[in-house]
């Protein structure tokens, strides 16, 4: 008997295993494994209101640069504003009220000119200098900022993930450019 004709229930050939098993076998897995993904990313934790605060101290850190060293300002008072609207719009998609005057103020790192104020110095300009967060400092916490909403952007909603994609860029592009 030619194989082309062989009665339901012959053993299996070569080329059913192929077209119907195989495809079966690759797609079941893959299938119960995304299942269990959606699972455990409903149980994790709203990344969000952590970007929304790191947005917040970044803007306060590059303030901090800024007011230590004002020739800094061409450079990082964009990246300042763009953080203090990364806060507001991360809070408002969160249902939060936005933080205005001292609600923003109480979020944000002390300057460090109150520290230098602790030590014993000659020249206190100096010291505040020294202690004043720098270039170097505002382009770690960005650079961090960036790695944590690209890490959040994976596993957001897609409702969510425009912005949190956006954040993680424009922070991508600032540490590039520091």
């Amino acid at each position: 008997m030619d194989p082309l004709h062989r009665p339901f229930g012959s053993r299996l050939t070569r080329r059913h295993v192929l077209t119907r098993v195989l495809p079966a076998v690759v797609v079941l897995p893959t299938a119960v494994s995304g299942c269990s993904l959606g699972q455990n990313a409903a149980k994790a934790p709203d990344p969000l209101p952590g970007l929304a605060d790191a947005a917040r101290a970044d803007a306060a850190l590059a303030a901090a640069a800024i007011a230590a060293d004002p020739t800094l300002k061409a450079r990082l008072e964009p990246l300042r504003a763009a953080r203090t609207t990364h806060a507001a719009e991360l809070d408002r998609l969160l249902g939060r009220p936005p933080a205005t005057g001292a609600a923003a103020r109480t979020t944000a790192p002390a300057a460090p000119s109150g520290t230098s104020s602790a030590k014993p110095s000659a020249t206190p300009s100096s010291t505040a200098r020294r202690d004043a967060p720098g270039v170097r400092e505002v382009h770690d916490a960005i650079a961090a900022s960036a790695a944590a909403a690209a890490d959040a952007a994976m596993v957001l909603p897609a409702e969510k993930v425009g912005l949190v994609a956006s954040v993680a860029a424009c922070c991508s592009t600032y540490a590039a450019l520091l």
